[in-house]
Protein backbone atom coordinates (compact mmCIF):
# COMPACT_ATOMS: atom_id res chain seq x y z
CA UNK A 1 0.00 0.00 0.00
CA UNK A 2 1.49 3.39 -0.95
CA UNK A 3 1.98 6.11 1.62
CA UNK A 4 0.31 9.51 1.54
CA UNK A 5 3.50 11.27 0.42
CA UNK A 6 3.75 8.98 -2.62
CA UNK A 7 0.25 9.76 -3.86
CA UNK A 8 -0.19 13.43 -2.96
CA UNK A 9 1.45 16.10 -0.82
CA UNK A 10 -0.17 19.52 -0.17
CA UNK A 11 2.66 21.86 -1.10
CA UNK A 12 0.77 25.19 -0.94
CA UNK A 13 -0.32 25.20 2.73
CA UNK A 14 3.01 23.72 3.85
CA UNK A 15 4.99 26.28 1.89
CA UNK A 16 3.01 29.17 3.35
CA UNK A 17 3.37 27.83 6.89
CA UNK A 18 7.08 27.21 6.42
CA UNK A 19 7.56 30.78 5.19
CA UNK A 20 5.76 32.15 8.26
CA UNK A 21 7.81 29.93 10.55
CA UNK A 22 11.10 30.99 8.96
CA UNK A 23 10.31 34.72 9.11
CA UNK A 24 9.06 34.70 12.71
CA UNK A 25 11.62 36.12 15.13
CA UNK A 26 10.40 34.04 18.04
CA UNK A 27 10.29 30.87 15.94
CA UNK A 28 14.09 30.80 15.73
CA UNK A 29 14.79 29.79 19.33
CA UNK A 30 17.26 27.07 18.32
CA UNK A 31 19.64 29.57 16.76
CA UNK A 32 20.01 31.39 20.06
CA UNK A 33 20.98 28.19 21.88
CA UNK A 34 23.83 27.45 19.53
CA UNK A 35 24.68 26.87 15.89
CA UNK A 36 22.82 24.06 14.21
CA UNK A 37 24.04 23.88 10.65
CA UNK A 38 21.30 21.66 9.28
CA UNK A 39 18.25 23.42 10.72
CA UNK A 40 15.20 22.86 8.56
CA UNK A 41 11.76 24.43 8.87
CA UNK A 42 9.99 22.31 11.47
CA UNK A 43 6.63 22.14 9.67
CA UNK A 44 8.25 20.51 6.65
CA UNK A 45 9.97 17.89 8.79
CA UNK A 46 6.75 17.04 10.63
CA UNK A 47 4.77 16.93 7.38
CA UNK A 48 7.33 14.70 5.67
CA UNK A 49 7.42 12.20 8.53
CA UNK A 50 3.63 12.13 8.80
CA UNK A 51 3.27 11.78 5.02
CA UNK A 52 5.62 8.78 5.01
CA UNK A 53 3.84 7.06 7.90
CA UNK A 54 0.25 7.76 6.84
CA UNK A 55 -1.16 5.19 4.40
CA UNK A 56 -3.06 6.39 1.35
CA UNK A 57 -6.63 5.23 0.79
CA UNK A 58 -8.93 5.37 -2.22
CA UNK A 59 -10.46 8.66 -1.04
CA UNK A 60 -7.69 11.23 -1.65
CA UNK A 61 -9.82 14.19 -0.50
CA UNK A 62 -10.45 12.60 2.90
CA UNK A 63 -6.75 11.70 3.20
CA UNK A 64 -5.81 15.33 2.60
CA UNK A 65 -8.34 16.57 5.18
CA UNK A 66 -6.98 14.16 7.80
CA UNK A 67 -3.38 15.10 6.99
CA UNK A 68 -4.05 18.83 7.35
CA UNK A 69 -6.11 18.28 10.50
CA UNK A 70 -3.27 16.36 12.17
CA UNK A 71 -0.84 19.17 11.32
CA UNK A 72 -3.46 21.74 12.46
CA UNK A 73 -3.33 23.48 9.09
CA UNK A 74 -7.09 23.16 8.58
CA UNK A 75 -9.61 25.91 9.33
CA UNK A 76 -10.30 24.61 12.86
CA UNK A 77 -6.59 24.48 13.66
CA UNK A 78 -6.24 28.20 13.02
CA UNK A 79 -8.57 28.91 15.94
Amino acid sequence: MPSFIETQFPIDPLSAESYKERKANKGQTLTRLGKWWGRKPLILVRASILGMLMPASADSKKDREIFLKILTLDDDGAW
